[in-house]
């Protein structure tokens, strides 16, 4: 975690590249069977974690380092890594913050969780044919993240422009704009075809 409000840069991104191939790749790989129903929702289920790792990491954060400014180092909150942790875990951190989409991305993110976890743990369960069966649910399951993806960009352009706005304020010089990924870059909208 960076101590420097004058250089820290939110919501830039780990292995922007590799991100948007795997993204689309579940969605060329979502009507291709079972096997590409499986696929495409696992490759979703990482990326929906990944998003709620890597909102919940620059909220801390930003938290982190306006309290180290702002109080001197005196009271702060340590870093806290989200990496590997549940997307239950994720959702109730995500709770302790206000944020523009708040709801309605919770919310999302509550019914994603809700389907994630019936296919995780119902898979074995599953003869081949009923596997074919849950297309119907699967796409709910699927449009689902595509919005979480669509509120995820809203959330970090606001937020962006929030904290730009905080360093203004407080007269920090600001570096150049970053490059900083969008909703269109790293999950660009879905192909017809």
């Amino acid at each position: 975690m960076t101590t420097d409000v004058y250089s820290f840069i939110p919501f830039t991104h780990e292995n922007f590249d590799y991100v948007k191939r795997v993204v689309q790749l579940a969605r060329d790989s979502r009507n291709k069977g079972a096997e590409g129903t499986l696929a495409a929702s696992l490759i979703y289920m990482n990326a929906v974690d990944y998003i709620a790792s890597h909102l919940l990491d620059n909220f801390n954060n930003i938290e982190y380092l306006i309290t180290y400014q702002e109080l001197k180092a005196t009271i702060f909150k340590k870093e806290i890594r989200n990496r590997g942790v549940p997307l239950g875990k994720l959702i109730n951190e995500l709770e302790q913050f206000e944020f523009p989409d708040k709801t309605a991305f919770i919310t999302d993110l509550q019914t994603f969780n809700r389907y994630r976890i019936n296919l995780a743990h119902n898979l074995m369960r599953l003869n081949p044919q009923q596997i074919e069966q849950i297309d119907p649910d699967i796409s709910v399951f699927w449009e689902t993240a595509e919005r979480l993806f669509d509120r995820y960009d809203t959330i970090i352009q606001n937020i962006t422009i929030i904290f730009e706005s905080y360093r203004q304020q407080r007269g920090y010089r600001l570096p150049p704009p970053p490059v900083t990924a969008t909703n269109q870059e790293i999950y660009p909208p879905k192909t017809e075809g």
